[in-house]
């Protein structure tokens, strides 16, 4: 077992235990609009907790499961996901975006459009 097999898990577990806890997650990455029409999902097979969704025209990240970790960054071949806090004024209407369409998002329908790697 490598030391990233090992940590990895147990890294995730304990963000994502803090963030449910104390309902923070400002940590978290958003996909701008250089993904649309793009979709590669790259990304999404190196993100740990699988927080990447299809939203039709692009891949959308959750933005209550993104833990921060920016594996996906480097990942992305048109270089569009970004830190929150990063993303430039000209993009922020991804971050609502992201927002709405998850809490708009029917439990049983984020299942079906869930990227899995």
């Amino acid at each position: 077992m490598t030391y990233r097999n090992f940590c990895w898990p147990v890294l995730c577990s304990l963000l994502t235990e803090t963030q449910e806890e104390h309902g923070m997650n400002d940590n978290f990455h958003v996909v701008t609009s250089a993904c649309i029409g793009t979709k590669d999902t790259a990304c999404a097979r190196v993100c740990p907790v699988s927080c990447f969704y299809d939203a039709g025209e692009m891949l959308m990240i959750h933005p209550g499961e993104c833990i921060g970790c920016g594996l996906c960054v480097p990942e992305c071949p048109v270089s569009a996901i970004l830190p929150h806090e990063e993303v430039p004024e000209n993009e922020h209407e991804y971050i609502g975006r992201a927002e709405r369409f998850f809490a708009e998002l029917p439990q049983a329908q984020a299942e079906a459009i869930r990227v899995n790697p």
